[in-house]
């Protein structure tokens, strides 16, 4: 027994070093363009997927030269098809800018049913299948996989149908339960759940389905306080109701967890910790882990894919995982969870044993290699922290400009809207656009495109004061919030203007770059990040009938 204890410690050993090893082998060149990457999600930040399925994603591309464009529908509350041509509309211009897209990643059905929708129409009536498609977490199987037999350079993921474990589960904790109530809504995700839920009923459980659209919040309120501990509930969805009220993720849940008497059983593992008594759950970052993978294989592989089929989520995204204090404030006993069960806020009463047995060699060799690998695992710890801190800087910063990133103006723009709000000063936001910038990528390429990127990042940063921050909105457009009035503001636009007086160099060319840039007074000017760089861009637009660098206040066109 020790010579297999001491050979698998050292498989381990070398499995763990030898891998990251094998990962840095294969550095990415960065002094080719990135490769452009359109992610779109049905819904907004706010829900809590996105963040995980976005974390998933950015670990696949860590070490690639990829520029993800990241856009929401935010269909969870705004209604499908006013969110798809809103979508349609806002990315017209931003395709125009990113000029190439080399692959396609979609959450969620309505964001693969809207690419589907739009496809031709963004990218032009030759384009079918030419940029291939990687779909992730689609619940709705007979529409995805209509969408996928259509087109052949698609590949993706169906969400993984195993809600009925949840309730295998659920029946084994409360054996003598009246019924069992599932909560959904008109949208396709919770359609498409509700219909693999019936499917799967080989136990011909009596699933009692409610409708969040069917009810105002108020009524269904007031139905489901009628449950009670003997009640099995479990939560899909309920982000509109009848009157066309919307709540976000958060919402929903807190809204559930004061209106009922049962425990909440679910299938995300969101919220397990605080709010439900948890389920057979999916881990949606590994999910975007996942998606990141196969479109990395597409982009720098060469594979097809149409190669990689239709695929369901691993059941490696799975796992059951349950709040024990949860379970216990219903009297439930955890006894019935399944062994490999996740506890979470388990009672350290359970963690410990009540004698120990005599220790013999083979126990202290067991002991010595069961130290070693915590001491492995911690190392793994430690270096998937490592990870986690660089994908963070990653998503937080442009990869080409050093910029801030999309995501960090959306964070950092809330936060300084709010402030101004609440302490009754006022900030400018400055919307800025490099004139011409086309035609510099048509003359020398993307790469003198991206020389002349980095170099009007500089020149910027060079005077900006350190109240003010600039972000990458999206190719050419960039976003400068000051944390300062317009008084105090235009002095430091007027630097900005300064700057690009002498010429720029690219390619050993001279040649003039100027930019338009229209600022917005925060929070006079607007109170949501839309209506500000809405009306900054519109101050932009017009700073550029000058044909020379200058900026314009929105409150001067008036």
């Amino acid at each position: 027994m020790r010579r297999k204890l001491v050979s698998l410690f050292f498989i381990l050993v070398i499995l763990f070093f030898g891998l990251p090893a094998k990962a840095a082998a294969e550095p990415a060149d960065f002094t080719l363009p990135p490769k452009n990457v359109l992610v779109i999600f049905s819904y907004s930040p706010s829900y809590p997927s996105f963040d995980m399925l976005l974390d998933g994603l950015y670990e696949a591309f860590a070490d690639q030269n990829v520029h993800l464009q990241v856009e929401y529908m935010d269909t969870k509350l705004v209604d499908p098809e006013t969110a798809s041509g809103l979508m349609f509309h806002q990315l017209q211009t931003k395709i125009k800018l990113l000029k190439d897209i080399d692959l396609i990643i979609t959450f969620d059905d309505d964001a693969l049913a809207f690419i589907n929708q739009y496809y031709e129409l963004l990218f032009g009536p030759d384009s079918t299948d030419t940029i291939p498609i990687v779909f992730s977490g689609c619940n709705n199987y007979v529409s995805t996989e209509a969408i996928y037999e259509s087109r052949s350079n698609i590949t993706g993921f169906l969400e993984p149908s195993a809600r009925i474990k949840t309730l295998d589960v659920a029946v084994k904790l409360i054996p003598d339960y009246q019924s069992i109530t599932i909560l959904v809504d008109d949208s396709a995700t919770a359609q498409g759940e509700m219909e693999q839920l019936i499917t799967e009923n080989v136990n011909n459980y009596p699933l009692t389905f409610i409708n969040s659209n069917d009810y105002t919040y108020a009524d269904l309120a007031e139905k489901l306080a009628k449950l009670t501990p003997r009640d099995i509930f479990l939560f899909i969805s309920c982000y509109e109701d009848k009157d066309g009220t919307r709540m976000t993720y958060t919402q929903s849940a807190n809204f559930l967890y004061t209106t009922l008497s049962t425990p909440i059983f679910c299938t995300t593992s969101y919220s397990v910790d605080t709010i439900f008594a948890g389920g057979y759950v999916h881990d949606k970052s590994q999910s975007g882990y996942d998606a990141g993978m196969v479109g990395r294989a597409i982009l720098y592989d060469g594979t097809p894919a149409e190669s990689f089929g239709l695929n369901r989520d691993p059941d490696s995204s799975m796992s059951y995982m349950f709040n024990t204090d949860m379970l216990a404030r219903f009297d439930i006993s955890a006894s019935a969870l399944p062994q490999e069960a996740l506890r979470i806020h388990q009672s350290t009463s359970e963690l410990i044993t009540s004698s120990y047995p005599n220790m013999d060699q083979d126990m202290v060799y067991l002991s010595i290699f069961l130290g070693a690998c915590i001491f492995i695992l911690a190392g793994l710890a430690f270096f998937r922290h490592y990870r986690a801190v660089q994908r963070e800087q990653i998503a937080l910063t442009d990869s080409l400009t050093g910029a801030g990133s999309r995501m960090a103006l959306d964070t950092k723009l809330d936060i300084l809207i709010n402030y101004c709000l609440d302490s009754l000063v006022s900030s400018t936001l400055v919307f800025l656009d490099v004139d011409g910038f086309k035609t510099i990528n048509d003359r020398f390429g993307h790469p003198g495109g991206d020389a002349i990127l980095k170099q009007v990042i500089e020149r910027i940063q060079s005077v900006l004061s350190k109240k003010s921050d600039i972000y990458r909105y999206g190719g050419d457009e960039f976003i400068i919030l000051m944390r300062m009035p317009p008084a105090e503001s235009r002095p430091e636009i007027n630097r900005i203007v300064a700057a690009f007086d002498a010429p720029f160099t690219v390619n050993n060319t001279t040649l003039p770059v100027h930019v338009s840039m229209g600022a917005v007074e925060i929070p006079v000017d607007g109170d949501t990040a839309e209506e500000l760089v809405s009306k900054a861009d519109i101050a932009m637009y017009a700073a550029k009938t000058f044909n020379a660098t200058r900026a314009i206040f929105f409150s001067n066109l008036h």
